[in-house]
């Protein structure tokens, strides 16, 4: 069933998708209708030259449209390149576009102003879980509904008629930057984590297959949650420096962290003992030491199995 039918009839609804998800915004919009309306976010604003990347706002209450929104759902990137969005009864898309664009920026009590890609369904729904009703309110604006895809269905947050009738009472956001709570910064913080972990499962299953492979996704999901764990416990707080780390024990084996087990006493050092070196530095290193021996590895199995024909064939058993 579309996710539409969710909606009750009289509410407007609108595909906000995030243009940094896509190679072009507007062909795929073409590529599955003919003559599409839609706002570019970015337009008139200082990110004008920034086009490709634009949020795009798509109004899916024109007859000729709505069939966008399954056209959404169906593809591959649904959960990471946008949400949906339905407006209380009898607001303009005029004044959405205004309210959206105020939210193009944000910025925390402590960090500076930053492009808010807040429609990021991997984003949207930790933000909006972490919110209170008033911070909601203060997000969402003539905003009802925010409809967002995940790899477990669809999630819907709402906002409130009473905080919307009281916002709407109150002067409008300005065009100052989108001000995060602290622990809506964190949310931010835990949606990144999460993105960072789906990209390390896509990277270990492309260069470790035969590790991988034979695990089931909440298997693969265990086996990196427990490595970025280990990692950070370990000093590897950033991005580079835990997949590093992944690398190693994916070449090694975990017994590599094991003095007593390991068959790599340099690379266990590097792993669990500070030294002069900055961690980024030790997990660097020691990846290196594990492709090395991997390829060393490889190249002796090589060996191994050359001999090995060589022989049969001077016997004349080979199969």
């Amino acid at each position: 069933m579309s996710i539409l039918h969710r909606l009750p009839n009289e509410q407007a609804a609108y595909l906000l998708l995030d243009g940094a998800q896509f190679e072009s915004v507007e062909r795929w919009l073409y590529q599955h209708t003919e003559n599409p309306e839609y706002q570019l976010l970015y337009e008139g604003t200082e990110l004008a030259n920034a086009r490709d990347v634009s949020p795009c706002l798509v109004d899916l209450s024109k007859p000729a449209q709505r069939h966008l929104a399954d056209q959404f759902t169906a593809s591959s990137n649904a959960n990471q390149s946008g949400i949906i969005l339905s407006t209380y009864p009898n607001v303009p898309t005029a004044c959405l576009v205004e309210h959206l664009k105020t939210l193009l920026f944000a910025c925390g009590e402590t960090t500076t102003k930053a492009v808010f890609r807040w429609y990021d369904p991997r984003v949207c729904k930790h933000l909006l879980k972490q919110s209170s009703d008033a911070e909601c309110s203060e997000l969402l604006g003539p905003i009802q509904a925010v409809y967002v895809n995940t790899s477990e269905g669809w999630l819907d947050f709402s906002n409130s008629l009473e905080s919307f009738q009281e916002n709407t009472q109150e002067s409008h956001r300005n065009n100052a930057p989108y001000l995060l709570k602290e622990h809506q910064y964190q949310a931010l913080i835990h949606a990144a984590d999460e993105v960072y972990q789906l990209r390390l499962i896509e990277h270990l299953n492309k260069f470790f297959p035969e590790l991988m492979q034979p695990l089931s996704a909440s298997e693969q999901k265990q086996l990196s949650t427990e490595w970025i764990e280990k990692g950070k416990s370990l000093g590897f707080e950033d991005q580079l420096s835990l997949t590093l780390f992944s690398n190693t024990l994916a070449l090694l084996g975990t017994d590599c962290l094991d003095e007593k087990l390991t068959h790599h006493p340099e690379v266990t050092k590097l792993l669990t003992s500070k030294s002069q070196q900055t961690p980024a530095q030790r997990v660097a290193h020691a990846s290196e030491i594990a492709a090395q021996v991997s390829i060393e590895q490889s190249t002796e199995s090589t060996d191994k199995h050359t001999e090995k024909q060589t022989e049969l064939q001077a016997t004349g058993t080979e199969s």
